[in-house]
């Protein structure tokens, strides 16, 4: 184990002992948008540190039809995110794309649990973390592990998602950087990145909301400034002061735009910060709905890896 990792791993575990659930009980505690009842259940869900009865308890939830909204205000503020924490890369997204109406055990499993699936795959690192997450529904035991949250969701990851385009752009970053790229790497591509979110609230379409202050304080951790390369597809909600306050960026900055030699071409504008440890990178949403090129995707790693 390298020095580099190492830190990471110290940086993650004091992360975990800083009373994380804790401070998610009392954010709870604090939303006067949720009612006392709903708020009551949910913190003694909280307080079980058992996966398998937490979902129990999930599953056992009961919300009026004139509360049903209050569900989004359960996301967990203190979401860390999903991959691998000894990797060298961070992507961070706007928000997590799915609506919590027709997906409440992905806001359970994606949100809710984060805290406490880092806390048992902290505690269990020697033994194989694919067999960590189990819960029960239907008598089917179903895995959901951060470290490869893939394996939760059934299909192919697409090019043009999200999370297809968070694998490609590691692949050319692996592959600029002499390492190979296995054939199986839509499925492991989570082994060298991390990602998180800025806005802990999941939506199936941006909602455009600025930077909540529980969440840009908790961004503001060593963990996430362990990172050698941070990569923010969220410029439509972020700017660049907002990025040198939280990874304590170098006051100045460089702009570019990629693709700009394209005749009749809409060049992508990025942003360049570097700290003493980091280089971010601000750009927008990264998907195919963003108008992203195989082009501008190959501008965009080079810059990424490009030394000072």
């Amino acid at each position: 184990m390298d020095y580099i990792v190492i830190i990471k791993n110290k940086a993650l575990k004091k992360l975990l002992e800083g009373h994380l659930e804790e401070k998610y009980i009392e954010y709870i505690l604090e939303n006067d948008l949720i009612n006392d009842e709903l708020k009551a259940y949910f913190i003694d869900l909280l307080t079980v540190k058992d996966l398998s009865k937490r979902f129990q308890l999930w599953s056992e939830l009961k919300i009026k039809l004139v509360d049903i909204k209050q569900i989004k205000q359960l996301a967990n503020p203190y979401y860390i995110g999903f991959g691998n924490p000894d990797s060298d890369i961070l992507f961070i997204g706007k928000e997590k794309a799915f609506d919590i109406m027709h997906s409440p055990e992905l806001l359970f499993h994606e949100s809710i649990n984060n805290i406490l699936q880092w806390k048992v795959i902290s505690k269990n690192e020697s033994k194989s973390t694919d067999s960590l997450m189990h819960v029960e529904k239907d008598d089917n035991a179903l895995i959901f592990n951060p470290k490869a949250p893939q394996l939760y969701h059934s299909g192919k990851i697409t090019g043009r998602s999200t999370w297809g385009m968070y694998r490609e752009i590691v692949s050319q970053i692996k592959l600029l950087q002499k390492h190979i790229v296995s054939k199986d790497y839509d499925n492991n591509f989570f082994n060298d990145c991390f990602m998180t979110e800025l806005n802990f609230k999941p939506s199936n379409y941006s909602e455009g909301h600025g930077l909540n202050n529980n969440r840009r304080e908790f961004l503001k951790n060593p963990f996430f400034k362990s990172f050698r390369y941070v990569i923010v597809g969220a410029n439509a909600i972020i700017g660049e002061e907002a990025l040198i306050e939280i990874f304590d960026c170098d006051s100045t900055f460089t702009k570019i735009n990629l693709e700009e030699n394209r005749v009749g071409k809409k060049s992508k504008s990025i942003s360049i910060l570097t700290s003493n440890s980091q280089k971010v990178i601000l750009c927008n949403q990264l998907s195919g709905a963003a108008g992203w090129t195989t082009l501008a995707i190959k501008d965009l790693v080079k810059k990424i890896i490009e030394e000072k």
